[in-house]
Formats: C-alpha cells, sequence, structure tokens
C-alpha cells in the first residue's frame, strides 16, 4: 500500500547524501492507494500511456488533486491520436479541479521510443521548481512532508514494539481469530493489546 517500499525515504536521503540533486522515485502504478510518495518529493508527475474510456474515469479525484504534472507517454504511431485525446481528457478534468492553485500542472505527451519532447518534460519540471522556490512553496512542502514523515516513524515504530511484546505474541492470534469470527469488535481487540503494553 502506497506505492512505494517502507525505506524510500531514507533512500532518498541517502542519495542526497551522495551528491544526487536528481532523484527519481518510480511507484508500484497508479490508484488511489499509490499516492504516498507525494509525501516525499519535490514534483509529482503522473506518467500514463495512450488510454480512454473507463480506464481514464478510474483516476481519481485524489490523484488530480496531487499531482504537479501529467505526461502521456508512446505518443508516436498508431497511438498518437489516442494521445491527444488522452491530453485532451486531463485537462478538462484539471481545469474542474485545479481552479485555485498557484501552479497549472501542464499535461504534455511524449515518446521515449522516438526520444520526441522529453526536452519539454525536463523543461517543464525546472519551471515548477523555479516557481515554487520563488513563492516558497517548496519549503513548504518539504516542511510539511517532514511532519507526515515524523508522524509515520512514531506509528510504525510503536506497531513494531507492540507487536514485540511477549505477551501480546502470545495472545495476538486468538484475538485475531474472534475478530474475524465477528466474537469480538475490532476496537475490543485493539484496546486489549493496548492495554498489555499501556498498563
Amino acid at each position: 500500500m502506497g506505492g512505494i517500499a517502507q525505506r524510500t525515504r531514507e533512500a532518498i536521503l541517502l542519495c542526497e547524501a551522495a551528491g544526487y540533486d536528481v532523484i527519481l522515485i518510480e511507484t508500484v502504478g497508479v490508484g488511489q492507494s499509490e499516492v504516498e510518495v507525494h509525501g516525499m518529493v519535490d514534483f509529482f508527475m503522473l506518467l500514463m500511456v495512450p488510454n480512454a474510456g473507463d480506464d481514464l474515469q478510474g483516476i481519481k479525484r485524489g490523484i488530480t488533486e496531487l499531482v504537479d504534472g501529467v505526461v502521456i507517454n508512446k505518443a508516436d504511431g498508431e497511438s498518437l491520436g489516442l494521445a491527444m485525446q488522452t491530453k485532451q481528457f486531463y485537462q478538462s478534468a484539471f481545469s474542474i479541479f485545479r481552479t485555485q492553485d498557484a501552479w497549472k500542472p501542464q499535461i504534455m505527451t511524449c515518446s521515449a521510443l522516438k526520444r520526441e519532447n522529453l526536452d519539454d518534460v525536463w523543461n517543464m519540471i525546472c519551471e515548477f521548481e523555479a516557481q515554487a522556490k520563488e513563492l516558497g512553496s517548496l519549503e513548504q512542502r518539504r516542511a510539511k512532508q517532514n511532519i507526515v514523515w515524523l508522524k509515520k516513524l512514531i506509528s510504525t515504530e510503536l506497531e513494531a514494539r507492540i507487536l514485540a511484546s511477549d505477551e501480546v505474541k502470545q495472545s495476538y492470534p486468538e484475538l485475531e481469530a474472534q475478530v474475524a469470527a465477528g466474537e469480538l469488535t475490532p476496537f475490543s481487540a485493539a484496546s486489549q493489546i493496548l492495554g498489555m503494553v499501556f498498563k
């Protein structure tokens, strides 16, 4: 869930410490759950292939509210017309969902195969960075990301320590079975587990 590995954020810091100033993070896919990466990058790009109909309708509003740019790849050959239709779909969607933003996400087409419009994609990212630095929004985004990361680390560490408790290890399988059987509510089971650790 989230589209990224548990230690992706730490891997980014490691790459930065090694001197890399451009780091690309690729998620496992596109969907409502694959937006966690937004909380750790400066520019959030949605990379799509030419598509139409239900597949496009399935891209939920949550993603269109977060992305900074949409790039439709494989805009070549027989797919070129479909790629332009996809571009128009996203332009219409963004005109509805993103009217108040200082940055207006751009929707572009490119062909990695023919190496067409790749410079335009990079220029879009550079334009975003320049505007974000000028407005101070880049610092604000990173500050919010750090707070989100702090809370996630606390949550992850608490869960790990709770499940490491000997008493919890002994009781958890039975509690889980009772919850699955409907004999115990998840809330009651969670309360019991927390009571074992935080007396």
